[in-house]
């Protein structure tokens, strides 16, 4: 599959629809208002040279090859921070402004390793693009006085020199060839929010840093599920947040659905499987989630799958929950799907495919298929029908369509008539009720006591490299940061049970006991062990207990009493499960397949 290049225009697009006409290099051209003059000149198909510039990022200017003029203006401005003005004559290639560039351009390639040739990026390198660009054949200075470029200089160590960086398996930093561009550094503020980086120093002592590690507090623990309670995942509440015991809303259902709908709640993943173990919840059916692994008390929720007479699993792979699954339906990645994720800000943000589901359908068209299946007549052709219907149905997105997301870019909803483009701030002159309004909760402790049996406190979590369960990123080279799961236990702890850094442990909670190896740290407070969940094997949540909050049914992941103490191995749990999950992942091929 060959590579498809996008048109790189170098400044994000303006969304005013106010229009500016001006020329360019003695060509009319007409852009929305705001638009960069780089950008202006790309739609002309005239590309001014620049190296920091790049359509996904707010401009930023700092590479000073992307230099035009324009008539009656002095000096020489950056085109990628130039706003379009009306009637403005700009000129992107002069004699003046070539020599500048060719400036610029060799006191790059000043500290820059010369060794195209047999660089793994030759014939895919900006730098080498724009050097000849501007024809640029020449560079007047040596990097034999200070550079960045050997680790010897002058027969002595560089202090400036740093070695190469190979620690992350997805990319390596070269400090030799950085030019500081600082697309990386916006790139993780601007895209990514985690300020992971910086650039320490000025001039040519400028070098890309760690930065305050500040990331993001995530306000939803998985992307989209902000979208998944927006439309009604809740089993008390129809899309919009509305209940199921309101009359009105309910029939509105029914009518467009031709169905009698319950109006009464239904039940909570922790309920669903009480009942399936009491045997009066016979199916489930398991979208995008595994919850084996993902919830706790392991061996209830193990007990529950294994009681269903019909448990259905779509996924993007053979996740933990599928072990018990009757019939597994293969998902669809991110990049194969046409639709909308919503976040927590309430935007509403258009998702397009990028290519075609490889199981042949998106994850709406298996679930279309299987109500038909069943006897249902569902017609949707689009993804967009479907928000047609939400749409009519809600409220809050009255006014939602593919089309005019793909006018706005994205919307935060409500989206109806007193705000038809969204509503980025909500209640800025008072709540529609009136007065908001505040209730007192009791304060309900855990019943989790620590006592002479179990005396620590587990407390399990995530990790940034892996991924919720990591279904996906185990598959991924993210694994070599954390290859396992592992008990972290402060050295006190450890010292008065004996153990060393990197011995089995055996974990022993009053829900069930599990074994995985010790970490000795002073990140845990004495008294409290930690753990992560991400590699199945561990069973992790094996020691957790049922005991959730009062309201929400949201389990206790962390407050778990348990006792720590050698082991030699996995537990009698985790060889079984470790059979069980070859076993179900045994595929026979049959007679008529191999013919």
């Amino acid at each position: 599959m060959s590579l498809i290049r996008e048109t790189d225009y170098g400044t994000p697009v303006s969304k005013s629809e106010k229009n500016v006409t001006l020329t360019i290099d003695g060509q009319p051209v007409t852009v929305p208002e705001g638009t960069s003059i780089m950008r202006a000149a790309m739609q002309l198909g005239i590309q001014i040279p620049k190296l920091c510039a790049t359509d996904s990022l707010t401009a930023f200017g700092s590479c000073r090859l992307c230099l035009i003029e324009i008539d009656g203006r002095n000096g020489t401005p950056a085109s990628c921070t130039t706003p379009v003005a009306p009637d403005i004559s700009v000129r992107t290639y002069t004699a003046r402004l070539d020599g500048i560039r060719r400036g610029v351009m060799e006191l790059y390639l000043s500290d820059h390793p010369l060794d195209c040739l047999t660089c793994a990026a030759n014939g895919d390198c900006e730098l080498q693009d724009m050097a000849g660009a501007i024809s640029l054949r020449k560079v007047r200075y040596d990097n034999g006085g200070a550079n960045h470029v050997f680790a010897r200089n002058n027969g002595k160590p560089n202090a400036e020199w740093k070695p190469k960086d190979e620690s992350n398996p997805y990319f390596t930093y070269d400090p030799s060839k950085c030019i500081v561009c600082n697309r990386c550094v916006r790139a993780c503020e601007e895209t990514q929010g985690a300020f992971a980086l910086t650039i320490d120093g000025r001039g040519f002592d400028s070098r890309v840093s760690p930065g305050m590690s500040v990331g993001v507090n995530p306000l939803r623990g998985q992307n989209n599920v902000e979208g998944s309670c927006d439309m009604g995942s809740f089993p008390h509440e129809f899309p919009g947040y509305r209940h199921v015991t309101d009359d009105a809303v309910r029939h509105s259902f029914e009518e467009a659905w031709g169905a009698k709908l319950d109006n009464e709640p239904g039940l909570r993943i922790p309920n669903m499987f009480d009942a399936a173990v009491e045997g009066v919840f016979k199916g489930m059916y398991v979208q995008g989630e595994d919850i084996l692994q993902s919830d706790p008390d392991t061996k209830h929720v193990s007990a529950g799958l294994g009681a269903l007479e019909c448990l259905v699993v779509q996924d993007l792979f053979l996740n933990e929950t599928a072990n018990y699954a009757h019939v597994f339906l293969p998902g669809a990645s991110f990049l194969e799907k046409d639709g909308t994720f919503i976040n927590a800000e309430r935007r509403i943000q258009r998702v397009r495919r990028v290519m075609s589901p490889k199981n042949g359908y998106g994850d709406w068209e298996v679930t279309q298929l299987l109500a038909n299946a069943l006897g249902l007549t569902w017609a949707y052709s689009h993804p967009s029908e479907i928000m047609d219907e939400i749409a009519r149905l809600t409220p809050a997105f009255k006014n939602v369509s593919y089309r005019m997301l793909e006018k706005v870019g994205s919307a935060q909803w409500p989206c109806n008539d007193a705000s038809p483009d969204g509503m980025p701030i909500m209640h800025v002159n008072g709540f529609t009720r009136g007065k908001g309004k505040f209730v007192i909760t009791e304060y309900l402790p855990t019943d989790e006591r620590t006592g002479p049996r179990f005396p620590l406190l587990l407390t399990t979590g995530r990790i940034l490299s892996q991924y919720n369960v990591g279904a996906q990123t185990r598959r991924t080279e993210n694994s070599r940061w954390h290859e396992e799961d592992v008990l972290e236990i402060h050295p006190h702890d450890a010292e008065v049970r004996g153990l060393r850094d990197g011995d089995w442990v055996r974990v022993q909670s009053r829900a069930g006991e599990t074994t995985l190896h010790a970490k000795i740290t002073e990140r845990v407070a004495p008294g409290v062990v930690y753990t992560t969940f991400h590699h199945p094997l561990t069973q992790a949540n094996v020691v957790t207990t049922d005991n959730s909050d009062w309201a929400t049914n949201c389990p206790e992941y962390k407050v778990t009493a348990v006792q720590v103490s050698p082991s030699n191995g996995p537990s009698e749990w985790q060889e079984q499960y470790r059979e069980l999950a070859e076993n179900s992942r045994r595929i026979a091929i049959s007679a008529g397949a191999m013919k």
